[in-house]
């Protein structure tokens, strides 16, 4: 049963009269250059756009996508843990959780994605090989 207010007392709820301000959705830095680039570097890749960023398919099967701070693509673990020890990347964190096949690779200078075309192709070939 609801608590009776008292006089003087507010009520805890949430006006829902105002309309919800929207957020800015931070986007990666270089998304138009990394869709460019992968649009013709990987012509087996469809690109997906979205407001917050861009997924990169094979077939149906998400192998990378955008994050604010880089891009994360999905690897075997014991690659993934090689890449960690190597270069400025960690496991994919959403929200609390851990994901043991994604990697999130940072970049610290415009263009330095484009080096990472064989780490890009990997993502797509072990993306096509899972059973789905």
């Amino acid at each position: 049963m609801a608590k009776k207010m008292t006089k003087g007392e507010t009520s805890r709820r949430k006006d829902t009269t105002q309309p919800r301000a929207r957020s800015k959705v931070k986007r990666f830095a270089e998304m138009d250059a990394l869709v460019q680039w992968i649009g013709v570097a990987m012509p087996k890749a469809t690109i997906v756009r979205k407001p917050s960023g861009a997924m990169f398919q094979t077939g149906t099967k998400i192998f990378a996508f955008t994050r604010p701070e880089g891009v994360a693509m999905k690897l075997p673990e014991a690659r993934i843990a090689e890449l960690v020890e190597s270069r400025d990347a960690s496991f994919l964190v959403m929200g609390t959780k851990t994901m043991r096949e994604w990697v999130l690779v940072r970049y610290s200078s415009p263009g330095e994605f484009t080096k990472d075309g064989r780490l890009f192709e990997e993502a797509m070939k072990f993306v096509a090989s899972l059973k789905k």
